[in-house]
């Protein structure tokens, strides 16, 4: 059940959280009740059961609510907020939701729990991903005028979940590692690429599927 809570978490928070639903829970507290439900409506297809513990998805609509709404107040109010440790503590914050709902409503899983388990890895390493790594890089470049979503950072996301395909793939496919990561030659030449930008987005594919195939 807590893969199936943290896919639902992690669909909501990053591949459906569009550019222009971010825009409308900035301006307005009703973008993040938006924002929330789409989480909640994922809940709900996801753990079924839950829907007839309305308790448990009124913790998740009114703590995601709460939280976010705080959290764009205060990096208003300090932009020096809006960084990398801020961005881990919020999703530390959903992960214990998570694990408070799952201990409080327990319910067993109607999904395969390894196709949940992959889905949730392929959007770790893809769009949340994006997310961490423009915080990377605002801390260690100091760049105040970077994007969050853009062209190239779809394309890094892609990069990685390639990248875990090959890891989860037998030994032999490791060797094709190289040539995906030699494409970003040509798909950064116009943008600034670096080492460091190399080595974070590759360490963040290959640890992820490590521990999926090693551990879980």
């Amino acid at each position: 059940m807590i893969w199936n809570l943290l896919l639902a978490h992690l669909l909501a928070d990053f591949p459906l959280q569009t550019r222009s639903l971010f825009e409308l829970k900035k301006r307005s507290i009703w973008g993040v009740m938006l924002h929330s439900s789409v989480g909640v409506l994922l809940v709900i297809i996801l753990v079924p059961p839950l829907l007839l513990k309305p308790v448990s998805l009124l913790l998740f609509f009114v703590s995601h609510t709460l939280f976010d709404w705080l959290k764009i107040k205060m990096t208003d109010k300090w932009p020096s907020l809006n960084n990398i440790i801020f961005f881990i503590l919020d999703q530390i914050f959903h992960l214990v939701i998570i694990l408070i709902v799952a201990h409080l409503w327990p319910c067993e899983n109607i999904y395969s729990l390894l196709q949940v388990k992959y889905v949730s890895f392929y959007c770790i390493v893809g769009p949340a991903s994006m997310i961490l790594l423009f915080y990377f890089k605002r801390l260690f470049y100091r760049y105040e005028t970077l994007v969050v979503v853009s062209k190239m950072s779809w394309y890094g996301a892609f990069e990685r979940m390639v990248l875990l395909t090959f890891i989860l793939l037998p030994v032999p496919f490791y060797f094709a590692i190289p040539f995906i990561l030699m494409a970003r030659g040509f798909f950064f030449k116009e943008e600034a690429d670096t080492a460091l930008d190399l080595v974070a987005s590759t360490t963040i594919a290959v640890f992820c599927g490590l521990v999926l195939k090693i551990f879980l």
